[in-house]
């Protein structure tokens, strides 16, 4: 099914990317690339369940385990435009750290955290990010697009409980493929309105289960600097839930991470 998907993906990118060499009217005077570095002032909300065999797991979230919820999150990306194509390559990874005594009962990876105990704990999330945006409809002050790109989401969580001198690792990977729009608005000669959202749902039901639900909207308003510089604010707006179960072991995660950003572009 995977294989279908990407297949699928591969294909509508390919049949995207000859559309713009074949609408000429499309195309943007001259070709050009942008590196942005970005600081994104984050705020998570994250449940978490893991099972082991035939022992299910707790859902908890990680605040229960003395997680700060906030963090800033530094997100490198490439930008490369080929007439009135896009391509936008990101990463960014964010960890989360908490030492706390619980104040419930959790099983995870198949091991007791009981009332009382003290854990130290840490939540892992790195994505990689290709998307492909094509504008579709251009005119002198707006312009709208059509998105479609994969986000590669690795999950990585460990629970050490100082107590009782035991400790639970789990890992896991999450492809997502996705689909939106985008639209910016041309505000006099240097400022730039955009918005752009994107979402992906997917379910297959079998021996192995993978159940997936993306959404992702981000508005934003660029400066101009120049000819080689922009300046970029904007807030931006993720929701995972991701199951998968393989041989009788499952890991769940549902996840709202949303926060405001501020990006520097260079040209070249």
């Amino acid at each position: 099914m995977r294989r279908i998907i990407s297949l699928f993906l591969s294909a509508a990118v390919l049949a995207l990317f000859l559309a713009g060499i074949s609408t000429p009217a499309l195309a943007q005077n001259s070709n050009a690339s942008r590196f942005r570095y970005s600081l994104w002032s984050s705020e998570m909300s994250t449940k978490l369940e893991v099972s082991s065999g035939t022992t299910f797991g707790t859902e908890f979230s990680l605040n229960d385990l003395g997680m700060d919820k906030k963090e800033t999150i530094e997100v490198w990306e490439l930008e490369m435009w080929q007439g009135s194509m896009r391509l936008d390559i990101s990463f960014w990874e964010n960890r989360w750290d908490g030492y706390a005594q619980i104040n419930r009962n959790i099983v995870f990876e198949g091991i007791n955290y009981n009332i009382s105990d003290i854990v130290d704990s840490s939540f892992r999330m790195r994505t990689t990010d290709v998307s492909l945006t094509t504008t579709i409809s251009r005119s002198y002050q707006a312009h709208l697009g059509f998105v479609s790109g994969m986000k590669y989401i690795e999950y990585y969580s460990k629970i050490w409980n100082v107590t009782g001198g035991v400790e639970a690792k789990e890992s896991a990977v999450a492809p997502i493929p996705y689909f939106g729009a985008s639209l910016e608005l041309l505000v006099g000669e240097q400022t730039i309105l955009g918005g752009r959202f994107v979402l992906f749902q997917y379910a297959y039901s079998g021996t192995n289960v993978d159940v997936t639900n993306f959404y992702q909207a981000d508005g934003y308003v660029e400066f101009k600097a120049g000819q080689s510089l922009a300046l970029r604010i904007g807030f931006h707006n993720m929701v995972i839930n991701y199951e998968n179960k393989t041989a009788g072991d499952g890991f769940k995660v549902k996840q709202l991470i949303k926060g405001t950003y501020a990006a520097i572009y260079l040209s070249f």
